[in-house]
């Protein structure tokens, strides 16, 4: 069974997921102060997993891999296009620690650690190198800013293309069990079944 408890911070009310069963523990995501969260919680992750690079999902990062000498799983190393860096300067004094990636995630080929496997879905259009990570045995689709409770991911943003984000939302997340459970970057949790029905920007082909 995977307990999942999650944390909100920094300057976009991001979410980084703190996640454990009784083999392994993870942690999805590193905004802004989870480090510090997770040291006040007790928490220790055995992995860092890592839905897209952009800064307000990464500024722990460095953080988390060093507290707790762990390796981090995403789809590419981070790039300053990749992390949005130059938009670091409009929200203050702001930097990104370096960090690095251990090892590459690729769709259609499963990842898997301490007794755990995860599909992953390859969903660019908010960022090019968004995933979704589907923990095997578990009803659970950890998106980043694909697709939220009643939205979707920005497409304004550096390497978005919003024709490819809703193309990839149908054609991928939507053709998973309306049970499942979407944890988003941003808000709360919501259903695939939900957004099909309901979601304003990309209804389901099916009701």
């Amino acid at each position: 069974m995977l307990e999942i408890e999650y944390f909100t911070g920094g300057i976009a009310a991001t979410n980084g997921y703190a996640c454990k069963t009784e083999e392994t523990s993870f942690l999805v995501d590193a905004p802004e102060g989870v480090a510090d969260w997770l040291e006040s919680t007790g928490f220790t992750p055995n992995a860092l997993l890592l839905t897209h690079a952009h800064f307000d999902h990464v500024l722990d990062a460095a953080q988390v891999q060093e507290r707790w000498s762990i390796p981090t799983y995403a789809f590419a190393q981070p790039t300053p296009e990749l992390t949005l860096e130059a938009m670091l300067g409009s929200f203050g004094p702001m930097a990104i620690q370096p960090y690095m990636v251990d090892h590459l995630v690729e769709e259609g080929l499963p990842m898997s650690f301490g007794g755990l496997t995860f599909e992953i879905l390859h969903v660019p259009g908010h960022s090019p190198d968004s995933v979704v990570f589907l923990p095997e045995r578990s009803p659970t689709a950890f998106g980043g800013d694909v697709l939220m409770q009643g939205g979707i991911g920005r497409s304004d943003l550096p390497g978005g293309d919003g024709k490819l984000l809703l193309k990839g939302i149908r054609e991928k997340l939507y053709e998973l069990d309306d049970e499942i459970a979407v944890l988003s970057g941003h808000g709360q949790p919501t259903t695939i079944g939900a957004e099909k029905r309901m979601n304003p920007f990309v209804r389901g082909s099916r009701p």
